[in-house]
């Protein structure tokens, strides 16, 4: 039932009726489930949190006059009226609007049987239009989609039909385990819909909406089509790009668990060693703080929520060779399931793509050594530790000596003990110092 405010399987007036009512009248907080007592005993949306993000999620069903405004005056009435089993005349005096398109009882009452009737929860109806989900905390039944993408511990599920722009139609389901699916199959999910935090709520990440708990999955036919991408750049859905809360975080909440498309991404990171690549959609094309060296620069006034982390997964791509890209390298278009993780939202690649390499040259210092002048250099070298490869010491070697002009003094910080991560309580670094730097003439 959509209408079934407060969850407890029935439509009543002295609690749905109420609670409509309340809403329209602008109540919030307590007043519309406390103060008139509209929760029924066997309610399963008892918080008014919950109650008013699901009256949220179904704001434009209520216009029921059909005039494209929600009064409670008009719509409110007609709606408690209609459950008090007013009919006719009674049910529309004095509460239909003059630029109304349902005037009459039969057209009133022919549209709110429509509406109110028991209906499929789609994965739309889950996600809702808030940062939340409505339906957090409870179980549903035979929710349709296609599967987009596959990990070691769920998949991804997206309604063929794309969205309303507010809400997403994209959701994770977690199994725990590997599941038994593949993408391209169409499915019926049945589970708990809840609001997880990776990391807990703790590390401040945000939450995403996820079906799970005993996940039950029906098969019902492999080999479809994937739902059509949503575009990220120019031609689709445009980015905003100075504030993060709430715009940016807006844009990704409607893409949640969606597959989409950043077209003609270029790199404003290197690769990094967690696989990650930080990118501008349209080659950077309308993107603000964008410097010098093809890099993007937050301000006090501009957060960059333009920039879009690519995070590169061995479960959906594991015969991918992961490309080690530059800053100002070009990436192309690149498809993949939207994701949530280390406080950012992330696109995991569902295919592969190739790079073209971009123009940015190292830089070198202008500073020369002198016999009269001490020359300070400060270096970052990532927790280096022994069991790195002989590449990186030699690499890093090259860079001071070439890039830094062999300075007098240098500050290196991250390098590790002589066991790198293993927590022994030694902390002497002389074998990561010696013989490896001084093989490059680095002490």
């Amino acid at each position: 039932m959509t209408w079934d405010l407060d969850g407890n399987g029935r439509l009543d007036a002295l609690t749905d009726g109420r609670l409509i009512v309340g809403y329209l009248f602008g109540l919030t907080g307590e007043a519309p489930i406390g103060q008139l007592n509209s929760i029924a005993p066997n309610a399963t949306r008892t918080t008014a949190d919950r109650i008013i993000g699901y009256l949220r999620s179904i704001r434009d069903e209520l216009d029921l006059d059909g005039n494209g405004n929600i009064d409670v005056l008009t719509d409110g009435i007609l709606y408690l009226r209609y459950l008090l089993g007013f009919t006719g005349e009674d049910l529309t005096r004095g509460a239909v609007a003059r630029d109304a398109t349902r005037r009459n009882a039969e057209q009133i009452v022919a549209y709110l049987l429509e509406a109110t009737q028991q209906t499929d929860i789609s994965i739309g109806d889950i996600q809702g239009s808030g940062a939340t989900s409505p339906f957090a905390g409870e179980v549903v039944t035979d929710v349709p989609g296609i599967v987009t993408a596959v990990v070691d511990n769920g998949f991804y599920l997206q309604d063929p039909a794309i969205g309303n722009g507010d809400r997403s139609s994209g959701i994770f389901v977690f199994t725990g385990d590997a599941p038994d699916v593949i993408a391209a199959d169409e499915v019926l999910v049945s589970g708990t819909v809840s609001e997880f935090i990776p990391g807990g709520p703790s590390t401040n990440n945000l939450s995403t909406t996820q079906i799970g708990g005993e996940v039950t999955i029906a098969v019902l036919s492999s080999d479809n089509p994937l739902p059509e991408p949503v575009v990220i750049g120019a031609e689709g859905r445009v980015l905003p790009t100075q504030i993060i809360a709430p715009d940016g975080i807006d844009f990704w909440e409607s893409l949640e668990g969606m597959l989409v498309t950043v077209s003609d991404a270029v790199a404003v990171s290197p690769t990094t060693r967690f696989n990650e690549i930080y990118t501008l959609a349209d080659n950077g094309l309308g993107a603000t703080g964008v410097n010098s060296r093809g890099g993007i620069t937050i301000a006090s006034d501009d957060f960059n929520p333009e920039r879009i982390k690519i995070q590169l997964d061995g479960d959906l791509l594991p015969d991918f060779d992961i490309p080690q890209v530059n800053v100002g390298d070009r990436l192309g278009d690149i498809t993949g399931a939207i994701g949530y993780g280390f406080g950012n939202f992330q696109v995991l690649p569902t295919a592969e793509f190739t790079t073209e390499p971009g123009d940015l040259e190292p830089e070198i210092t202008p500073i020369a050594p002198s016999v009269d002048k001490l020359t300070i250099s400060s270096y970052n070298v990532l927790n280096l530790d022994p069991n790195d490869d002989e590449g990186r010491f030699e690499e890093i070697g090259l860079q001071i000596v070439d890039n830094l002009n062999g300075p007098d003094i240098i500050a290196l910080q991250e390098v590790q003990d002589n066991d790198g991560s293993i927590d022994s309580g030694d902390v002497n670094a002389d074998t990561t110092f010696n013989p490896n730097l001084s093989t490059y003439s680095l002490t």
